[in-house]
C-alpha cells in the first residue's frame, strides 16, 4: 500500500466548503468519471462532489467520502 503525499481533507464542520485543490484530487481519483452516469466530465460540464454515504446516514465530511 502507498503512503499519501499529502494528508486527507477533513471538513470541520458537515457544511465546510471544499477546497478546489480537494475536488481535484477527487476527481483525478475517479478518472473524471461521474459515478452517477459513468460518462466522462469534460472541461465544459459543471459538476459537483457528492458523499458515498451520505451524511444523514452517518457519512463522514471527508475526502474519501
Amino acid at each position: 500500500m502507498s503512503k499519501r503525499s499529502v494528508p486527507e481533507w477533513i471538513g470541520k464542520t458537515p457544511d465546510s466548503a471544499i477546497p478546489p485543490r480537494v475536488k481535484i484530487r477527487i476527481f483525478e481519483a475517479h478518472n473524471g468519471i461521474c459515478h452517477l452516469t459513468g460518462q466522462k466530465i469534460t472541461a465544459a460540464d459543471q459538476w459537483d462532489a457528492d458523499h458515498i454515504i451520505a451524511l444523514a446516514n452517518g457519512g463522514e465530511h471527508r475526502e474519501s467520502n
